[in-house]
């Protein structure tokens, strides 16, 4: 996998599904991929909030 395949993985979306323990893994890879995957911009971090926030609250209301 290149860096240019890596930067295009929907991770918010992965984020709002995928165990924390999942989303570590996924940031080892980055960090082995390029580092400079690591660093996100402050709309992207944004997005990131959004999206474990998100998980947070499927998982609290898993019938809606």
């Amino acid at each position: 996998m290149t860096a240019g395949h890596f930067d295009h993985m929907p991770v918010g979306p992965l984020s709002m599904a995928e165990p924390t323990d999942v989303e570590s893994e996924m940031v080892k890879l980055a960090q082995a991929v390029d580092p400079a995957l690591e660093h996100l911009s402050p709309a992207q971090l944004a997005a990131l909030d959004l999206a474990h926030g998100l998980g947070r609250s499927y998982a609290a209301n898993p019938s809606r």
